[in-house]
């Protein structure tokens, strides 16, 4: 279920670009993988 989580995060991050990424940062732990994939 996590990895689920993680993947279609990750998927927004791209698509959302930086401008999305401080909201998911605030999340907790999906902050890793977003901050990983688009790096």
């Amino acid at each position: 279920m996590l990895g689920a989580l993680v993947e279609r995060v990750s998927a927004i991050d791209l698509v959302r670009a930086p401008t999305y990424r401080p909201h998911i940062v605030g999340r907790g732990p999906a902050a890793l993988p977003v901050r990983l994939r688009p790096a």
